[in-house]
């Protein structure tokens, strides 16, 4: 079996984009662990002196089981609570869609435990976030689109 993604994800990489969700804030745990919080309340781990690097995610108990079954990168978490949070190692079959894909499942996890009039201005905001980046991330490939045609046609003449 071959556990090898095409493109990887970062400890870096990560960090950025949990500080692209709302309400989101970052501290350190200890000298090795950084974690992300909503409302105070703890969404992702992120180990810095792992041997492999990793971070622990919160995930509905039924599909923290089912991940752990499915990819050789997810484990439970250590020195957490095993039925409801998974470690994802970064360098090996999650690629970065997926990794971004169970960060924003334990973000969301998270909020929707915070109480009802936090939850809707949170999520209100999340929506907001996430139709701003995809408009951002769709105007990028445009522009980069537009760009290659531009100097394709210029070497042409």
């Amino acid at each position: 079996m071959d556990f090898t993604k095409t493109e990887n994800m970062n400890i870096e990489e990560v960090r950025e984009y949990c500080l692209t969700l709302p309400y989101v804030t970052e501290d350190e745990f200890c000298p090795e662990v950084i974690t992300f919080r909503i409302e105070g309340k703890w969404f992702l781990m992120m180990w810095l002196e792992a041997p492999e690097p990793r971070v622990a995610v919160k995930c509905d108990p039924v599909l923290a089981i089912e991940l752990r079954e499915r990819y050789h990168g997810v484990e439970p978490a250590y020195h957490m609570n095993k039925k409801m949070w998974n470690d994802l190692y970064l360098e090996r079959d999650l690629d970065e869609e997926e990794i971004r894909k169970w960060i924003r499942h334990s973000y969301e996890e998270v909020a929707k435990k915070l109480p009802k009039m936090v939850q809707t201005r949170t999520l209100s905001t999340t929506l907001d976030s996430f139709i701003q980046n995809l408009l951002k991330s769709l105007l990028a490939r445009q522009v980069t689109g537009l760009s290659s045609m531009l100097h394709l046609s210029q070497s042409i003449y």
